[in-house]
């Protein structure tokens, strides 16, 4: 019926870090199924189409790759779900 995700909002504050989307699948049955990796038929893009501010893989890892926001863009099956993403590198005042 419907795909979700556990959070609609990730920030990262470090260059490099990766946060895991999480992906649920929702059927006509009642029933919950993660589907978080690609195998299950979930796939992940950005909003911007390029890995500029964050890339995403196959199974939905997120790393930031410099400062700013884009929205990781999931489908599956004729759904779709989003999760803004928004990368804050913290440079320490000298």
């Amino acid at each position: 019926i419907s795909i979700t995700t556990m959070s609609d909002f990730l920030s990262i504050d470090q260059m490099g870090l990766s946060l895991q989307i999480s992906v649920m699948g929702h059927f006509s049955d009642g029933s919950t199924v993660i589907m978080s990796k690609g195998e299950t038929g979930t796939l992940y893009s950005t909003k911007s189409g390029t890995s500029d501010i964050i890339s995403v893989n196959a199974n939905g890892l997120v790393k930031a790759n410099k400062a700013g926001n884009d929205v990781v863009i999931i489908s599956n099956r004729g759904k779709t779900a989003s999760v803004l993403v928004e990368v804050k590198i913290h440079v320490p005042s000298q």
